[in-house]
């Protein structure tokens, strides 16, 4: 699943974010139907997913890391190359509630405190994220989950943009993206 457009946050109400914020996606009806907000997303699309289906999903929006409510996102200290670690932005307490059964894996465009760009060119304005994933995949489809993303963010450096990793589950990373 691809979403590429607009994100944002509000105050989380159920106290089930660390930073205290839910992250949002603007669907094209936002104007009539408002935003949606992550803990709609999480149950709407992981929940309910059977253990033995994957589930990849591409928020190239703003705020995005964990706009899927997965306990786990991979870090890559800039400082410390190599020695990828997960953390959570998902509060201990809402653990049980946002325990998923499936194998869930998404690339965000950026943290949760970042900002989404955009680049141009002949068919019109698409999300940097979105397009440096498609150069990145078309020159090496075998990539693994680690080098997609320690690539995508090299890539992106220069916009200040931080591509994110986030799983329903700790797994290996290097295992290939196909």
């Amino acid at each position: 699943m691809l979403d590429s457009g607009h994100g944002g946050q509000v105050s989380a109400t159920d106290g089930d974010e660390v930073d205290g914020m839910d992250e949002d996606i603007y669907p094209s009806d936002f104007n009539i139907s408002g935003c949606i907000i992550d803990n709609d997303i999480h149950d709407i699309l992981t929940r309910r997913l059977p253990k033995e289906c994957r589930l990849t999903c591409v928020f190239d929006s703003c705020h995005s890391e964990s706009v899927l409510d997965l306990p786990y996102t991979l870090t890559c200290s800039r400082s410390r190359p190599g020695h990828p670690m997960f953390h959570s932005e998902v509060s201990k307490e809402a653990w049980p509630a946002k325990a998923v059964e499936g194998d869930v894996i998404c690339c965000s465009a950026c943290t949760d405190e970042g900002i989404s760009r955009e680049t141009y060119g002949a068919a019109g304005a698409s999300g940097l994220f979105t397009s440096a994933l498609i150069k990145l995949i078309r020159s090496h489809p075998n990539y693994s989950w680690m080098d997609l993303i320690c690539s995508a963010r090299k890539e992106l450096e220069s916009s200040g943009q931080e591509p994110q990793l986030s799983v329903s589950h700790e797994c290996d990373i290097n295992c290939t993206i196909a």
